[in-house]
This record gives structure tokens, sequence and C-alpha cells, in this order.
């Protein structure tokens, strides 16, 4: 299927980061220094009272098909909303984008052989040489072994020899050898696809054993191939692990004691720290390599830095640094609107950061031939968010079945939950800081937040009013008791509720400089987080559409809008 290049469709959209981070309230990051900040500043303890409503129809997974419901009544737990809410603090405060706590760092994988543009060229680059009147691969051919009781592999070097014949149009596999002779010979022939114009396979053969001759695999590469395996199941039937001999398979082919594990394969190696050591390696000769820069690579420095401790570490905690000072309740069920007919919903696969130019800031005109993949110097578009889709009450649901799909039984469009937020010992700043993911809400009724499963697809929209009440400690614990619950002392803090903000607001203007990154972040938020967004645009179900495999728009890599942008781009 075909598209326009500039009509890029998917269901969600970027709120980019700045270059810097707005730091809390304490110059340096120790247990001391936060001991003595919430001495001195964190004066105001109390709960945060949540009233949710769904505005579309709302799936959080429990048993089988049913909404998670522990006791037979559906609640929200209290780390589904904590884990909303922290992403948006962190937005709003402007908080660091850590590998390993924000974002999932990895390194990428790819195959451009027939790939236009850029990424083409660059892997021609990587893994193809000129031999005279024709181009060859730059991977030599090998085995790869593990070594028995450790956590070590290697390639023994072999030779290869391209043959002719219908065979190579075979499924991805190898044939080991049969014969005493082949065996000797440790001849294996490797199949890589059943592609039609495809006439020929490879045959390793001759491998050379040797301790001295083994070439060292560090750890990452092997963890790095296994990674990328993992993330499509398609890739992981394909795995070298799938084709390899084992244990005493693997001893009786090398005739080596100490081999576990070996199977034949294509690698590239270089020289690292003073020795021989392999870069990549794979399962044909046109096998996907790894981007030498990973996700984390794409932060600016600063977002991913340690260094400074910022509104979210100060209130939600620091790994073994001091705990969390914000406490999330279940949501539990007050009203109900009724539950849909259970019906089958696409599963969605894991993100597809393959798709550089979706999720990295591309050049102004970018096309196909300049675009910035993930070896380039360019950053992550920022806080992946999914776009509220109000017509969404059947889009969830799948016809038929098909092995990509899961049964559920959403809530539908009108339940209600009430929650609880509880904090203690924060300071002005810090509870405005967390009170402003509300006060989006407050600002404009139109602003509403995403739970559960199903996001792309339009689930789990939902309202969320906020009421602050803050304790007077003196009161509290010379009253004690009201009532069943701890007396609240001046209770309704609501007329507090605009001080605090401003409060944090004034904070955020003084300390941090990156005033025009502040103002886009903010307004694609607000764009990002509007219920009504689509609802005056024809064309919106068409905008939240992932765009087919195959289509002209992927394979010339178009670029995605901004938030803004994206919401006035009209169908050419």
């Amino acid at each position: 299927m075909a598209g326009n290049l500039k009509n890029v469709t998917v269901p969600y959209n970027f709120v980019p980061i700045a270059e810097d981070v707005l730091c809390g309230e304490i110059v340096e990051v120790t247990q001391d220094a936060y001991k003595q900040h919430v001495l001195e500043k964190g004066e105001h303890t109390g709960y945060i009272e949540l009233d949710i409503v769904s505005k579309t129809p709302l799936f959080i997974g429990g048993n089988g098909e049913k909404f998670f419901a522990p006791s037979g009544e559906p609640i929200i737990p209290g780390s589904t909303i904590r884990g909303m809410v922290k992403n948006l603090f962190k937005i709003i405060t402007f908080g660091s984008m850590r590998p390993g706590e924000d974002i999932e760092d990895k390194t990428i994988y790819f195959r451009g052989l027939a790939a236009r543009g850029s990424i083409g060229r660059y892997y021609k680059d990587c893994m193809i040489h000129d031999e005279g009147d024709f181009t060859d691969s730059n991977a030599l051919a090998g085995f790869l072994i593990k070594i028995k009781n450790t956590d070590d592999y290697y390639i023994c070097p072999a030779q290869c020899e391209r043959k002719p014949g219908d065979i190579g149009r075979k499924e991805v596999d190898v044939d080991w050898p049969e014969t005493t002779k082949a065996i000797k010979e440790g001849r294996c022939k490797i199949h890589t696809g059943p592609m039609f114009s495809k006439k020929h396979y490879y045959e390793i053969f001759a491998p050379d054993w040797s301790v001295k001759k083994r070439i060292y695999i560090p750890n990452e590469v092997v963890q790095g191939y296994d990674n990328d395996r993992t993330e499509n199941d398609k890739l992981t039937r394909k795995s070298l692990r799938k084709m390899a001999k084992e244990g005493d398979e693997a001893i009786k082919f090398t005739g080596c004691d100490d081999i576990c594990f070996v199977v034949p394969c294509f690698y590239v190696a270089e020289r690292r720290g003073g020795k021989t050591t392999v870069k990549h390696f794979g399962h044909g000769k046109y096998y996907r390599i790894p981007y030498r820069k990973t996700i984390a690579d794409h932060v600016p420095l600063k977002v991913r830095s340690d260094k400074v401790a910022d509104l979210a570490d100060m209130i939600f905690g620091r790994t073994e640094m001091w705990g969390s000072r914000v406490f999330f309740e279940d949501a539990v069920h007050t009203d109900n609107a009724g539950t849909l007919e259970a019906a089958n919903m696409k599963l969605l696969l894991a993100p597809k950061p393959t798709s550089f130019q979706l999720y990295l800031e591309q050049p102004k005109n970018a096309t196909v031939h300049n675009v910035f993949h993930w070896d380039k110097n360019s950053d992550i578009r920022g806080y992946k968010l999914y776009w509220h889709q109000s017509n969404s009450e059947n889009r969830w649901k799948l016809n038929g079945i098909d092995n990509n799909s899961k049964k559920i039984q959403p809530l539908a469009e009108g339940n209600t939950f009430k929650g609880r937020i509880r904090f203690n010992n924060l300071s002005s700043v810090e509870l405005g800081a967390l009170l402003s993911v509300f006060d989006l809400e407050k600002k404009n009724s139109n602003i509403c937040y995403k739970l559960g499963m199903g996001k792309p697809l339009g689930l789990g929209s939902v309202s969320i009013k906020a009421k602050l009440h803050l304790f007077n400690e003196q009161l509290r614990y010379g009253t004690m008791f009201e009532g069943d619950d701890l007396a609240a002392g001046d209770g309704d803090a609501e007329q507090q509720w605009n001080n605090l903000v401003a409060q944090f607001t004034r904070y955020r203007e003084i300390n941090f400089s990156q005033k025009g990154q502040m103002n886009v972040a903010l307004s694609d938020l607000k764009t990002m987080l509007n219920f009504n967004i689509g609802s005056k645009q024809k064309d919106w179900s068409n905008k939240m559409a992932y765009m087919p495999v195959g289509d002209d728009r992927y394979k010339n890599r178009a670029v995605l809008n901004s938030p803004g942008n994206y919401v006035k781009q009209k169908w050419e």
C-alpha cells in the first residue's frame, strides 16, 4: 500500500525534551543534603483525592479477559496511577531521562542491503567492499562456540564457498553434516531464506578449533545479538541459538571437550585494546548489524546525568539514597456504568525504534537521502504519548481471531473510581509541582489522561479531578481522631492550590534556562492531552491508524510532524 509521504499516520507523538534539567532544591546529591532539605522545607503533609471517570472504554489486565478485580470489584492499581503521574511529572518539571530508569537503553540492529537513501548507504559502507568487478560482504565464515562451565563465547575461523542450486531457496536454516568425512571436515550448509531470485547457499568448512586461533566475543556483543532476537518472533525463530548443537553433540562435532555449544555463522572482527575481538556476527553474509550508538546516546548529556537530583528524585525517591514521600493508593470503583461485550483486541507489539525517522529529531525538509539514523548526532523526539480518540468505543475490537490477539472485556465509558495520593513533608515547590499534573485539567476541562491497555486503539482515556487536603500538624495530633479517620486539621485546602502551583511555576521560571524549549514542550503536552482535539477533524480516525507494513511512507522514511503541526495537517 502506498501513501502520500506527507501523511505519516501513527496514534502517538512526542513531547520534546530540553537540553537541561530543572534541579530539585538541593545542591549536593547526598543523603545529608536531602535530610536537611526535608527538615527545613518539608512543611506539607496530606493527600490528594482523585475522582476518575472513564471517557472511553477502559481495561486494566486482570484474570484472563476480565478487568483487574482481585476482590471482585474493579480497581485501578496505585502502581498504574503512579506510573502515569510520574511520567507527566517528569515532563512538567523537565526532569532527567536516565537509561535503566526512564528509558530502556539498548543497541539497535539493522539491515539495509536493499534500502534506499542514507540507511542503505550506511549499511553498505559497514558491510560491503569491492572485489574487482563485483562487491562482496566484509563478513568472514566461522563457527560460534561457547566454552563449557563459563559464559565465554568465541569464533573459530573457517572457510566458505558459495554453492549454486535451488536448495538455496529453503527457509533460514543450517544443514549439519551426516557422513563421517563431512563431520571431520566440519562441513555445514547455511540457507539464508526463500527469496525467489536466490539460487545458492553457503557451505562452511575446515574450522580451526585450536585455542590459539579462537577470536573472543565480548559479552555485550552476545547480549546485543540476543536482545535483538527477542524483539521480534520471526527473528527469534531464526536465531543461531535455535540452530546450534549443544552438549555431547557439540563435543562430537568439534572434537573438543571444552566446547558445549557450536553453530556456523558469519562475523566481522576488529582490533580492540591491542587484541582482535568480534565486532558483530549473524547467520548469513549480509546479516543485521548493530548501530554504534545506543538509544541513551541520543539523550542530551545533562538530561541523562545522575549528577543532579531533579524534582522527581526528590519526591518519588532516589534509588539507594532516599525513599519516596508520595504514596499511591488503589482507586476503588464507585459508580458502575457497565461493561462492554467481550471481544478480541489486537495486541500491539513493542515500540519499533528501527523507524528512526519517527523516533529521532530530523533535519528540516528531511528526505530519504538525508534522514538521520541512530548513528547520527540527533536527539530523541522526547516522551512518547498516545492521542485521545473520542470516537473509540469499537475501534479496539478485532474482527475475527489471529495469533496476535487477546480477548478482553473493558469497562464502558462513564465508570468512576475514587483514589488517593498521600504525601509527607513536601516543600511548597514540590507539592506545587505534583499539583501541576492535575492543574492541567483545572485550567482546561478538555484535558484527559491515559491509563491501562490499548492506548493506541483509543482505550484508557480518563478525566481526573483532584482535590487537595492538607494536615495541620498541631491540630492533627491535638485532636488525633475525627470519627473513623485521622483528623485532617484544616481539611479542605483548595484555597491553597493556586498558591502552591504558582510557587512551583515561579521556581521553574527562575531556575530553568531553556525558556523556548519549555514553552514548546508544555504547549505540545496540552495538545496531546486534549480529549476533544480530534472531534472537529473529519480525518482524525485516519490520522490514528498505524501505517501498514510495506507502505511507501516507511520505505521513503517519511517524517512525523510535531504534535501541533500534526493536528493542523491536512490530507493532500
